[in-house]
């Protein structure tokens, strides 16, 4: 069993009268169907809570747009909250059976590749 099983398994077999406990853990991430390595991950009560994208936070900036980027930037937590990748409209999504994050930048949310005063015609 490996290191993730074992902590999930752990967090499943907890008693229910117990408060919820916030659980840290490593889990292999996605963005945009591309692998990005592992984030860590702040489980709660079988819900991601909260994920840690300093790795990620370069291609983060390649595909939000400046706006957006700049606003996940004000969040100075070590942990980002889903609620604030959401608002910049970074869509998230917990694979409880094969323990991965993905992650998705939807393409209203995306940076621009051609931006619209390049693309004007000159007359």
């Amino acid at each position: 069993m490996n290191r993730r099983a074992a902590w999930l398994l752990c967090l499943l077999l907890a008693p229910a009268t117990l408060p919820a406990a916030v659980v840290n853990i490593p889990l292999p991430a996605t963005v945009n169907e591309q692998e990005v390595g592992e984030l860590s991950a702040s489980l709660e009560n079988e819900q991601l809570r909260a994920l840690d994208i300093k790795p990620i936070l370069g291609k983060l900036q390649q595909l939000l747009t400046p706006a957006r980027y700049q606003n996940l930037l004000t969040n100075t937590a070590a942990r980002v909250p889903i609620s604030a990748l959401e608002a910049v409209g970074i869509q998230t999504r917990f694979d409880f059976q094969n323990l991965k994050i993905h992650l998705t930048v939807p393409t209203g949310a995306m940076r621009s590749l051609f931006p619209m005063e390049k693309l004007a015609v000159r007359g």
